[in-house]
Parts: structure tokens; C-alpha cells; sequence
């Protein structure tokens, strides 16, 4: 399968564990997914760590 940005995969990200989230964040960017971040990482990491993944995956936009 061809992945085009009408036809890119998310991968769901919910680990309290920021160092995983951001391995994982960094996999999916270099395979040319997205990712959703999930309440457990949220509830555990707040907005900053949000940030933190936002900056690792570089985007152009950010996909609602």
C-alpha cells in the first residue's frame, strides 16, 4: 500500500511513559505515519508533554 498524504496511517500513542511515547512518536514520524495521542499520555503528561512529542514529529500541520 502506497501511503499519500489522502491516505496516511495514525498509530495510537497512550503510555504514561514519555520516553516510549516519544520513541514511538519518532518511529511512526521516520515510517511517514501520524499519531493520536491517548488520555493515559495526556492524563500523565499534561500539555507539556504534548509539546514535547508535537516537536519530535515536525509538522507541517496538524491533523484533527
Amino acid at each position: 500500500m502506497i501511503v499519500t498524504p489522502h491516505r496516511k496511517i495514525f498509530c495510537a500513542v497512550d503510555t504514561p511513559d514519555l520516553t516510549r511515547a516519544r520513541d514511538l512518536a519518532v518511529m511512526m514520524r521516520d515510517a511517514g505515519c501520524g499519531i493520536k495521542l491517548g488520555l493515559e499520555f495526556f492524563a500523565s503528561n499534561g500539555a507539556a508533554g504534548m509539546r514535547d512529542i508535537l516537536r519530535q514529529m515536525k509538522p507541517d500541520r496538524l491533523e484533527d
